[in-house]
């Protein structure tokens, strides 16, 4: 099978460097230096265990692969997905009996702007909790093993492909409910993070910094509910919660951009928790506000406690 990836990041990286062992896989992206570094020292991976291995990939572009790809992998920021799309629209060979643009980005809108570009009938939304950074240019370190979640659906052939990569993949018929409960984990988690700039584990060491998780699940839950969405855990705040546990050292996305003074992909998260919220006519000013610190954060504003305490006066 050809694969090709969108992305040179964490997750973009790390899928490459296990998908390049059962199928032919080429990297696209727009981080010069990391596609320079990696085709002239390949892709270096590092496993939970610390083993590491380097994988040698194709770093390609896009005008030289026209229509080649069986399955192409969207995994670039969701502010990135319009131009995602054009280039998968590009690379996706119509022909392949799986013909597959596979996203499993974060946030909400992502499905929807590849099928504008690509078609319907040819994109499809799954979902990961897989974890991973980039230690440095050209090495990628797993920092969480995760399962993969696709539409029941999906192509049985890539399914095959995933799991003898030796990834954890699942078949499901509410992939809205996956997707929405993960925004909701996402949403109460990441934005935090990154505007006090700590590990996930901080949040549950402060009064405060644990209510705004909560009512920030809790808002997203409700706009789901509103919405006629399943989601596939009971109490979203005590997922999250559970979450924030077995990952307390984990540094989240939206975190690294801003240290890396990047735009973040909050629009996709609470700015649709935002959007969905006004369209079933459910309130949400935690993810307003929130919305709001972090789009500061962006331009290097920093907050505190004190700043959250504002939240709830």
């Amino acid at each position: 099978m050809k694969i090709a990836i969108l992305g040179t990041g964490s997750l973009g990286c790390f899928f490459a460097a296990r998908l390049n062992a059962v199928a032919e896989v080429h990297l696209f992206g727009h981080w010069e230096k990391q596609k320079a570094h990696i085709r002239e020292h390949g892709l270096r991976y590092q496993d939970l265990d610390g083993k590491q291995s380097t994988a040698v990939l194709h770093v390609s572009e896009v005008e030289k692969y026209p229509k080649y790809f069986d399955l192409v992998l969207v995994l670039v920021k969701s502010f990135q997905t319009k131009l995602a799309a054009k280039e998968a629209s590009q690379l996706l060979n119509t022909n392949s009996a799986i013909a597959k643009v596979l996203s499993l980005q974060n946030g909400l809108g992502n499905r929807e702007a590849l099928q504008e570009v690509c078609g319907e009938n040819h994109v499809f939304a799954g979902s990961t909790t897989q974890a991973a950074r980039i230690q440095e240019l050209g090495v990628v370190v797993n920092t969480g093993n995760g399962e993969i979640y696709l539409p029941k659906d999906f192509s049985n052939e890539v399914m095959l492909l995933f799991d003898q990569a030796g990834f954890v993949v699942k078949a499901e018929k509410n992939m809205e409910g996956i997707l929405w409960t993960k925004l909701a984990i996402n949403a109460a988690i990441n934005p935090l993070t990154a505007m006090l700039r700590v590990n996930n584990g901080a949040l549950l060491d402060h009064e405060i910094t644990e209510k705004c998780l909560v009512g920030l699940a809790k808002e997203v839950q409700a706009v789901a509910q509103k919405s006629g969405i399943s989601l596939t855990v009971k109490s979203v705040a005590n997922e999250a919660k559970r979450i924030v546990e077995i990952t307390a050292k984990n540094r989240s996305s939206m975190l690294s951009d801003i240290d890396l003074g990047r735009q973040t992909e909050i629009a996709a998260i609470c700015g649709a928790v935002i959007e969905q919220g006004e369209k079933v006519g459910v309130p949400t000013p935690l993810n307003r506000h929130v919305y709001r610190m972090v789009k500061a954060a962006e331009s290097d504003r920093r907050f505190n406690l004190e700043d959250l305490e504002q939240l709830f006066a």
